[in-house]
């Protein structure tokens, strides 16, 4: 995984999907999403592709992060969005997202790495 400072994580792009790892302990905010829709572009160059975002770890957003992700300019690329987070407070946040902002991306969100790819594989 390639490790951006703008991204607050890594990033790898293999067999179709691109999978961003976030730092733990940090708050994203737009300028940080503006620059993962970037080098997502940068990486997938117009494929079509499934997200694997790791958000364990303490990951805070900044209200402008939440909108920004959950209406992404390049929606029409991306088949699916798989979202790995914590147990308690990070897994119901993440729920709510879904349900409250429904994204622009089919969403779904997880405990685990293998459960998201096992999801991620009924898309590919």
């Amino acid at each position: 995984m390639k490790s951006y400072e703008e991204l607050n994580g890594s990033i790898r792009y293999k067999g179709g999907i691109l999978h961003i790892k976030h730092n733990h302990n940090i708050e994203l905010n737009e300028r940080n999403m503006q620059f993962s829709i970037f080098v997502q572009r940068q990486y997938t160059r117009g494929d079509k592709y499934c997200l694997l975002i790791d958000l364990r770890g303490n990951i805070t957003f900044t209200e402008g992060a939440v909108k920004l992700s959950s209406r992404n300019p390049d929606y029409q690329n991306i088949k699916c969005c798989a979202v790995i987070v914590d147990k308690g407070a990070s897994r119901a946040g993440a729920k709510l997202h879904v349900l409250i902002e429904k994204p622009n991306i089919i969403t779904e969100n997880f405990l685990s790495e293998k459960g998201a790819r096992e999801w991620i594989a009924g898309f590919m």
